[in-house]
């Protein structure tokens, strides 16, 4: 089991306990994308990860590098002791729905499973 740990702020993190959520979201950029794919290395090209650079970048991101064999993301809620655990179906790069905090562009998809346990 491999396990992607993520932090929300109590608001989302409550729509994804009651099953009202069922994505979570992460801005493409450097961070996240070294994060999220395997043996993925930002360089000159990648340093904003936005706009029409973004689209070179993500032929290479797509044909040649695979999203990490997450299994699972635990959610913390905020930085208090509450935690919850559920699987991942797929990650995926796409907009997302904007009543869930996506934002109007392309951004990384995390679509969540069922629930393995809250805290």
């Amino acid at each position: 089991m491999k396990i992607l740990d993520l932090h929300l702020t109590f608001h989302w993190y409550d729509m994804i306990i009651t099953g009202e959520k069922i994505e979570e979201y992460r801005k493409i950029k450097p961070f996240w994308i070294k994060r999220l794919f395997e043996d993925w290395i930002t360089d000159g090209r990648c340093n904003t990860c936005t706009g029409d650079g973004f689209n070179e970048c993500r032929k290479s991101i797509n044909g040649a590098y695979g999203f990490k064999d997450y299994s699972h993301v635990c959610f913390h809620r905020g930085y208090t002791t509450y935690a919850m655990l559920l699987e991942i179906k797929d990650i995926a790069i796409g907009r997302g729905n904007p009543q869930w905090s996506a934002p109007d562009y392309d951004t990384f998809i995390i679509k969540l499973g069922k629930k393995i346990w809250k805290h």
